[in-house]
């Protein structure tokens, strides 16, 4: 398995970042990364492996994949050249789009949806949403004022047909309103700013929540517990100091709040599949970028 950390500098004034990857062979070993931000990505030439938690599936010419949040997931490449369109989403412009018109709409939904019932795969469209992706491709290359503003749009129209596949499985949840992800807010910085480990109840009080609502609606919205997403951006600030210092394990795991090296090692197996000694020397011997 190869690992790498991926970085992104997404906000309120640049909520997508997408980019055209290209792949003339297949990597020596599976790529997987973890992040906050969401992913959605169609493969526009060949044919890849994605993985993710315990699903494998193939993606070919006109077929789609979605991320969740702080879910590991990855790739190999089964049919090289390999060409696709990779999009990464700020989860909050996600989460506060509302359509008067259509009140069941959530784009937030198929990200947070079982793996299994996520959309991505309809050979009816295949055509429909190769074009959709080779159009966000170009924009991506693109320049111009509005680059950002078209980017946007077109992510959006690519979630809106993708959801529009569901049959109703992507309802936007009753427990939650359109203001759900602000009232979050205040357990998400504090989850941010910590290095150490924030409790369900302590991110309930800063929400002004009892610890039942908390959880029913973080859940409802987001698609994960609010103890694995603390736990997740954590080990996502363990793997930076990793990567970026040249710390021992056991202080690295001190200063992001576990228990002890061994704990950070038990985490780094289930979501990074090797141990942090061996994700430092192999994601510094990769190539950057």
């Amino acid at each position: 398995m190869s690992t790498k950390l991926m970085r992104f500098t997404l906000s309120a004034e640049n909520p997508v970042v997408a980019s055209r990857a290209r792949y003339s062979q297949p990597p020596p070993a599976p790529v997987f990364d973890m992040h906050y931000d969401l992913e959605m990505g169609v493969v526009l030439h060949g044919r890849m492996r994605r993985f993710l938690g315990d699903t494998v599936a193939e993606r070919g010419p006109g077929e789609a994949w979605l991320c969740g949040m702080w879910e590991t997931h990855g790739f190999d490449i089964v049919e090289a050249p390999c060409e696709a369109v990779v999009m990464v989403i700020w989860p909050p412009l996600l989460a506060s789009q509302r359509f008067p018109q259509v009140p069941a709409l959530s784009l937030l939904a198929p990200f947070t949806l079982p793996v299994g019932q996520r959309p991505g795969q309809a050979p009816a469209l295949a055509a429909e949403i190769l074009h959709l992706g080779q159009g966000i491709a170009e924009t991506a290359a693109g320049t111009g004022a509005a680059r950002a503003v078209r980017l946007q749009l077109q992510v959006v129209e690519l979630l809106v047909r993708l959801w529009e596949t569901l049959d109703g499985q992507g309802v936007a949840s009753s427990a939650v309103g359109p203001d759900a992800f602000h009232r979050l807010t205040p357990a998400l910085d504090r989850a941010f700013a910590s290095r150490r480990a924030v409790g369900s109840d302590e991110a309930a009080r800063l929400c002004r929540m009892s610890t039942r609502q908390f959880a029913r609606v973080f859940h409802d919205l987001m698609g994960i517990t609010f103890a694995r997403f603390a736990t997740c951006q954590r080990l996502h600030g363990a793997a930076d100091a990793l990567l970026n210092t040249d710390e021992p394990v056991k202080t690295v795991a001190a200063e992001w709040g576990f228990v002890d090296a061994s704990h950070l090692h038990r985490l780094f197996l289930k979501h990074y599949g090797c141990s942090p000694a061996t994700y430092r020397s192999r994601c510094r011997s990769q190539d950057p970028g």
